[in-house]
């Protein structure tokens, strides 16, 4: 089933006096051809956007919002709700910033190891010396009836154009938070902003507690790879191999050729490979490629769609199928003078039945050469509980997870220290 999310307004005298605001989902099926049910939830204000739409372990549906609490003189906050698949809203919160003037745009949710939830909004005040706003990102974690628990602070305190907020779940019950500095440093004058050099993807990895783990940034790695890197981040894709692909816009030093760019690493933030793809020379000096979705393909490539805009073309839609090296022509990775390694091409992994009771098979075809594969199984705190060097790239194996605890595990293929699949197995006996 599908979801669709809306704005109504139903107006009574004249606007914004005695004014109904809805939001709407609606629920479809069979490729959209058919409307299982349309349900208006009661809105929060006359401006209001669903940010974020997802589900969670119970398979409800997880709503994140952004609303103006005020025709005069607004305040943006964010506001989670959680509702059934009928649209029925089970319980719902809203949050705000703790400063003054401070506004929130609310970013990203996703379900926290323990239940709860962590949403990232970009937090933004009026800056009294330039035309621009000042920005951060805040991340707020809520237990799973959205009660607040705490809130943290990431990137600089406050920086012109911080853009992103993208949330993945790790393997071990962390998070992950991704971020990009602004393209351009701030200025007194408009339009006229000279290019940042230090512009580049961050990540952070933090526990449920709100206890940062490690901070990296991509700065070096994106000089090495002709791009003065990637702004903004569009979405963060995690694949099946436990891997992820960022989904941005990638520039050169003199900010006149814009690209649509994949970047893949893994859980770590080890880079595998960054692509920057023009596929036909479409003209423009005000050009945007934007990646609204990424599908993993059964040939273990990728399927990017999203749009093109420029200021003598309009408005394109456009689609990309680029093989397990983000190639969008074959042999790439040798053409860029990138070195090849086990990650290049994603490896086929079946785990079943999962859950799992007694006995759980791991069918796998590595595609690449098997020396030094190792299968790890490793409970949520990083403990070993099975390890097997396999020997061969294409085969399966049989694990007895009778002995182990009920609950949730991470099966893992590495080759020397290389992730090459991750994914989570859950033991109920």
């Amino acid at each position: 089933n599908h979801f669709l999310s809306l704005i109504y307004v139903n107006w009574d005298v004249s606007p914004f006096i005695d004014a109904v605001f809805y939001l709407v989902l609606a629920k479809f099926e069979n490729g959209f051809k058919d409307t299982l049910r349309v349900k208006q939830i009661p809105g929060y204000s006359p401006r209001q956007r669903i940010e974020f739409i997802g589900n969670n372990s119970s398979n409800n549906l997880i709503l994140g919002i952004g609303v103006y609490d005020s025709l005069i003189s607004p305040k943006v906050k964010s506001v989670l709700a959680c509702a059934d698949t009928l649209g029925n809203v089970l319980w719902s919160k809203t949050y705000e910033s703790l400063l003054q003037g401070g506004n929130w745009w609310l970013q990203d949710v996703e379900q926290t190891s323990d239940g709860g939830y962590v949403f990232s909004n970009q937090e933004y005040i009026a800056n009294a010396t330039t035309p621009w706003d000042d920005e951060r990102l805040c991340v707020v974690k809520t237990d799973s009836l959205g009660n607040f628990q705490w809130r943290k602070y990431f990137g600089a305190h406050f920086q012109y154009q911080i853009e992103g907020g993208q949330l993945v779940s790790t393997d071990d019950g962390n998070t992950l938070l991704f971020w990009t500095d602004p393209r351009e440093q701030p200025s007194i004058t408009p339009f006229s902003l000279p290019v940042n050099p230090n512009q580049t993807v961050h990540v952070a990895k933090f526990n449920n507690a709100g206890s940062i783990i490690w901070e990296k940034d991509f700065l070096q790695y994106f000089a090495q790879n002709d791009s003065i890197g990637f702004f903004p981040i569009y979405l963060v894709e995690k694949l099946s191999d436990g891997n992820m692909i960022i989904a941005g816009e990638g520039v050169n030093d003199n900010m006149n050729i814009v690209t649509a760019s994949y970047f893949k690493i893994d859980q770590n933030a080890n880079p595998i490979w960054i692509r920057f793809i023009d596929p036909q020379p479409w003209a423009g000096i005000d050009r945007e490629l934007k990646t609204y979705g990424v599908t993993e393909t059964s040939d273990g490539g990728l399927i990017c769609a999203g749009e093109y805009y420029s200021d003598s073309t309009g408005q394109i839609a456009f689609a990309l199928k680029l093989d397990g090296w983000g190639c969008l022509t074959a042999g790439c990775q040798n053409a860029v003078g990138e070195s090849e390694n086990a990650q290049g091409v994603s490896p086929f992994v079946r785990l079943y039945p999962n859950p799992a009771s007694d006995v759980l098979q791991v069918e796998y075809d590595l595609k690449t050469n098997a020396e030094g594969a190792t299968l790890i199984v490793q409970d949520l705190l990083g403990k070993v509980v099975y390890e097997k060097t396999l020997t061969n790239a294409k085969g399966s194996e049989s694990l007895e997870v009778s002995t182990l605890g009920n609950g949730i595990y991470v099966v893992a293929i590495r080759i020397h220290d290389q992730l090459l699949f991750s994914n989570k197995l859950s033991v109920v006996k």
